[in-house]
């Protein structure tokens, strides 16, 4: 080891873990390292202030050079990691292994300061290896690209005296798979991380979960879905400030995909230096009594709940708001003393968002859908004044809605009879994920108001423009509902600040 890299490792302490570090690590106590695939992709990385090491894929680069590889240590103000990945682990080395084996023994000399090797490497080899190169600290790893395995089990079986950590990587096919992903690293040593698109959250929670080390990518455009970039784990979720004490928020719903909480809420914690982070979580209505069964083995503070759980989740809560409990649905959760505490802010920012523009006391308003965020906004509109009337696909559901209200329902093909409104919301799911408008088009009148509770640019909205309506998108509904929420969790916020905030990121 160069006198150099001895000087910037014994630089860092490493008081937070129970066994020695001497290389730098993250304020939680992991180690982030950017995987790169070439000597050119490593050298553009080196002295990135948002990681502690380089993982480099000698199994992807084009060429081994060792004297080039040698170089990029010397130069190297990071730890680097060298992985050469056999093909049944999901690597590309194309040799024999007789040949890989080799190989890793030329690359050993080079003294890295760490090497990782697969679960199944014989374990004269890791004796013989760990004899001969003791600087290096070796990672053992276990890779399964299909489904998820028994962890406990697996830990116990890959055990080795010779090893300084342990990675696991399963695919993880969903949010409860990734939960058991994110519990198991209460092991010592270990790495444990969900591969796939409902693994994303176990990379982000390693600094709340003690995972030992943690791997990002410099592009993620570039790489396996659940795999982030450095730059978004920094941006979006703060993760340099993450650490076990770190207070856990998280939408619920299905799909999440299109939401911008993630980012808008995050900013939020960041402004107002909360020590809190917020993540989306894809559940399915099947999953969500188990997940509030499971969630306390993570440090969860609060939920937001989107489609289509907003009402299922009701028998679920220790206690509801008197809103919440009138309404019959829940769209904000906070958990206090292991207690669950559902309120509802969909009603309350609807109207907020509508009476930025116009005051809706004895305005006509036609409310399409009937679910969860409808009957929120319907039970708000009663409240401020309005004239309701509801109409849904399922017009059972709408006429029990108008009964419960006092007020007209019917199906959404009876719309000819009520065009007559003067805000006209839209709370259905329509337009969500395809091109279609609830009601045709030609209903929608000029000069009227338009709200649409989907967040994106909707066809309805689009259309509406076109017919000299004011329109109203869901993101100034998401930001009012979001405001409430963040007061139901927390009370002594500076509301103005976080308006501000929401305002400047949705």
């Amino acid at each position: 080891m160069t006198a150099k890299r001895e000087e910037i490792f014994s630089s860092f302490s490493a008081k937070r873990l129970s066994f020695n570090i001497p290389f730098p690590i993250h304020t939680s106590g992991i180690m982030l390292f950017l995987t790169v695939n070439s000597i050119q992709e490593a050298a553009a990385n080196l002295h990135l202030t948002s990681i502690q090491g380089l993982e480099l894929r000698l199994d992807r680069f084009p060429t081994i050079d060792l004297t080039e590889i040698q170089n990029l240590q010397i130069s190297s103000p990071l730890p680097l990691l060298f992985t050469l990945r056999k093909v049944s682990q999901g690597g590309e080395f194309q040799g024999e292994e007789k040949e890989r084996v080799v190989l890793i023994e030329r690359l050993l000399h080079l003294q890295p300061a760490f090497f990782d090797l697969e679960y199944d490497t014989p374990a004269s080899f890791l004796e013989k290896i760990a004899k001969n190169h003791p600087k290096t600290r070796l990672i053992l790893s276990y890779h399964n690209f299909e489904k998820m395995v028994d962890l406990d089990k697996l830990f116990e079986q890959i055990q080795s005296p010779h090893v300084f950590a342990y990675k696991i990587a399963c695919r993880t096919s969903s949010s409860l798979e990734a939960l058991q992903m994110c519990t198991i690293v209460k092991k010592k040593n270990l790495c444990a991380i969900g591969m796939g698109k409902a693994g994303e959250i176990t990379r982000v929670l390693t600094p709340i979960t003690g995972n030992l080390m943690n791997f990002a990518c410099s592009q993620e455009d570039s790489t396996p879905a659940g795999q982030l970039s450095a730059h978004t784990l920094q941006q979006v979720y703060n993760y340099s400030h993450l650490t076990r004490q770190t207070s856990l928020f998280a939408l619920l719903g299905d799909p999440v995909e299109m939401s911008p909480s993630h980012k808008t809420h995050n900013q939020v914690f960041k402004t107002l230096g909360l020590d809190a982070l917020y993540v989306k979580i894809p559940l399915k209505s099947s999953e969500l009594s188990t997940f509030f069964s499971e969630m306390h083995a993570l440090p969860f503070c609060g939920f937001s709940v989107t489609m289509p759980h907003k009402e299922s989740i009701v028998p679920l809560m220790d206690e509801l708001t008197e809103e919440a409990q009138a309404i019959g649905a829940v769209n904000t959760v906070l958990v206090k003393e292991n207690k669950l505490y559902g309120t509802n802010t969909d009603g309350v920012g609807a109207l907020d968002a509508i009476e930025e523009r116009a005051p809706v006391q004895g305005k006509k308003i036609l409310l399409l859908g009937a679910g969860g965020t409808a009957r929120a906004i319907a039970f708000e509109a009663k409240k401020r004044g309005a004239k309701l009337t509801i109409l849904n696909r399922t017009k059972e559901r709408a006429i029990a809605l108008g009964n419960k209200l006092n007020c007209a329902a019917g199906g959404l093909d009876e719309i000819a009879q009520h065009a007559d409104y003067e805000i006209l919301i839209n709370a259905t799911s329509v337009g969500m994920q395809e091109e279609a408008t609830p009601i045709d088009p030609k209903w929608l009148l000029p000069r009227t108001l338009v709200l649409d509770v989907v967040m994106q640019g909707t066809p309805l909205l689009q259309a509406a423009a076109r017919h000299g309506c004011l329109c109203v998108s869901g993101k100034e509904l998401f930001i009012y509902q979001a405001l409430r929420q963040f007061a139901f969790w927390f009370p002594e916020i500076d509301l103005n600040l976080v308006c501000a905030t929401l305002r400047r990121y949705v």
